[in-house]
């Protein structure tokens, strides 16, 4: 007598996320341990100084930023995913802009391609 199993497997795998303890998945762990094992250092040195309230702001502050890593924006990671809008608003713009080089009337400013025309220009007036 044969006896057939059948489990529905989703078509993309790379969506799957192995859980390690409960629901979450390592990276969420991690991220939690470290959260909570920093609430714990820093607890006793603003104990007595500061109201429980603000003890509660002050460690919500510090620990969003660690539990956002532990999740994901649109199927990438929340540090990967900042880093990409970092790099692409502020470290690579894609048209700087540049003063140009040759005397003119009004201060402008100029793409790096406008000005090599005028260059160009510039040297088969020359000639």
């Amino acid at each position: 007598m044969r006896h057939e199993i059948q489990t529905r497997t989703p078509e993309n795998l790379n969506q799957f996320k192995v859980k390690v303890v409960g629901p979450l998945t390592f990276r969420q762990a991690v991220c939690g341990t470290i959260a909570v094992g920093l609430d714990f250092l820093i607890l006793p040195f603003v104990k007595g100084t500061l109201s429980y309230e603000v003890i509660t702001y002050l460690l919500a502050f510090i620990d969003l930023p660690i539990l956002a890593l532990a999740f994901d924006i649109e199927g990438i990671s929340v540090w990967s995913y900042f880093t990409t809008i970092f790099l692409r608003k502020f470290m690579r713009v894609r048209h700087r802009l540049y003063e140009a080089p040759f005397p003119i009337k009004e201060k402008q400013a100029f793409t790096r391609a406008e000005i090599k025309k005028v260059k160009r220009e510039q040297k088969k007036n020359k000639k």
